[in-house]
């Protein structure tokens, strides 16, 4: 997040979830978060969680479509100033591996996959060999239209740490995990060691926080006059200079 930005200070911010009390059945506009949200309000393994957990599940859906639509899909230029644009907008990864661990929860592993597909990565789903995971193996029905949008693979923290190493200098890809303490050593030092930032922060519902682990902040300056001459943009609205 850049130095003096709106987001600046949600990095040295702990935020605790709220929780939600009612289920929205309002559709999304991101066809694969449509598509996932019928098949939860559809799958009978959802249906017998307690009404909290479905109803905080389905509020990320709707938070991670919004707050995309509304902050992180468009650039920004709040100061409007004459002879100067200061955007500031996102830049998405093309792919966003989320690592599954025994201790992810339904909700943590469901929200990291829809915050990634809301900002229009690829996700690769990770899980160790050998690991039996009923919800992965649920998100893989669940997202079969989601076709070569999504991956599921096995691989164990050793070809992790190898992935990293091997991942070009300002790589496109992220590594999402859900908490701080479920990250293995052996990666963070990798991931340490090469630049590779891992997304640890505890998964949250509300779309404005989550969905910044999986975008860069990048803000643009552009002077437009010539030794104050305007040229074809004289006759735009924009702050009067005091």
């Amino acid at each position: 997040m850049k130095a003096g930005g709106p987001n600046y200070l949600a990095q040295l911010m702990t935020f605790v979830e709220a929780t939600a009390s009612e289920i929205n059945h309002t559709p999304v506009s991101h066809p694969n978060l449509e598509a996932l949200r019928l098949a939860l309000l559809d799958s009978d393994d959802f249906q017998s969680l307690p009404k909290p957990a479905l109803a905080q599940l389905l509020h990320a859906l709707h938070s991670y479509d919004h707050w995309w639509h509304e902050e992180f899909s468009r650039e920004h230029d709040h100061f409007n100033l004459l002879g100067q644009d200061n955007h500031r907008r996102y830049m998405p990864f093309r792919v966003v591996r989320v690592r599954v661990t025994p201790h992810d929860s339904a909700f943590e592993i469901f929200a990291r996959v829809a915050a990634a597909r809301a900002t229009r990565a690829r996700v690769v789903v990770s899980t160790a060999p050998g690991e039996s995971n009923d919800t992965v193996a649920l998100l893989d029905r669940l997202t079969d239209s989601w076709a070569a949008a999504i991956e599921f693979i096995k691989e164990t923290d050793e070809e992790i740490v190898a992935h990293i190493r091997a991942l070009p200098a300002q790589t496109d890809e992220r590594i999402r995990f859900a908490a701080p303490n479920r990250v293995p050593t052996a990666i963070r030092q990798a991931a340490n060691d090469t630049g590779v930032w891992l997304a640890d922060e505890p998964v949250l519902s509300e779309g404005r926080i989550e969905l910044l682990w999986y975008l860069r902040e990048q803000s643009i300056s552009h002077d437009y006059h010539r030794y104050g001459n305007l040229g074809t943009r004289a006759g735009e609205s924009r702050r009067n200079p005091k």
